[in-house]
């Protein structure tokens, strides 16, 4: 059996992120709490459809690049994954579709957590800004078997 780096990636993330959370290292467990959804994510990807993936993101660069628009490959693989979480959902719950897409703001969070000259001062701050959004993304994903529970508690 092939080995799963990138669930091994994301258990680890996880780990961080609380680790990180408890040292009220807020942006630090921002970033490694949306890269454990993100390397979830992929996985998912390359078990149910890695070559149309491959072929939709190579569509999406090529359309980006005619346009002479910035390739956010976070983005193209989150939409990606919005489009085959719609087709595959367990549930049709109509706040659940509300709060998945709500990953693309969970991406931009990261992104000035890690890259913008500010910082997540509060613990309220943090929670109301990425936490809830976080844990209702990812109970989603777990009731939808695309995060094992077992290996993000």
């Amino acid at each position: 059996m092939e080995n799963n780096y990138l669930e091994e990636k994301s258990i680890n993330n996880y780990k961080t992120a609380e680790y990180a959370e408890k040292k009220e290292y807020y942006d630090v467990a921002v970033s490694r709490f949306y890269y454990f959804l993100f390397q979830n994510i992929l996985n998912f990807i390359s078990r149910k459809s890695k070559i149309d993936y491959d072929n939709y993101r190579e569509e999406q660069v090529t359309i980006l690049n005619n346009n002479n628009e910035y390739i956010n490959n976070h983005e193209i693989t989150i939409n990606y994954f919005l489009k085959l979480f719609l087709k595959e959902r367990k549930s049709h719950d109509l706040e659940d579709l509300r709060n998945i897409q709500k990953i693309n703001k969970l991406r931009r969070q990261r992104n000035d957590s890690d890259y913008k000259n500010m910082k997540i001062e509060t613990k309220r701050e943090y929670e109301s800004r990425f936490k809830v959004i976080f844990s209702k993304v990812r109970k989603i994903l777990i009731e939808n078997e695309i995060i094992n529970k077992e290996e993000s508690c």
